[in-house]
């Protein structure tokens, strides 16, 4: 789970990355894919919804902790 801070110190993003995601690629294809998945465009339009990034992509419905298990 990773904050973004705003500069008031508010959290602006919250994003979940799943374990499986993270098991399943190097950290250099984590980069790759969070780009092609479009991480920041989510961002830019979720604003401060929770986002999970999965091996399937983005959810912007939000994070689901039995997910992040």
């Amino acid at each position: 789970m990773f904050h973004v801070g705003a500069p008031t110190g508010e959290t602006k993003h919250t994003i979940g990355i799943s374990s499986e995601f993270v098991g399943d690629n190097p950290p250099e294809d984590i980069v790759i894919c969070l780009k092609l998945y479009n991480l920041k465009g989510y961002l830019e339009v979720f604003g401060n919804k929770e986002l999970l990034v999965t091996n399937d992509g983005i959810n912007p419905d939000g994070i689901r902790p039995s997910v992040m298990k």
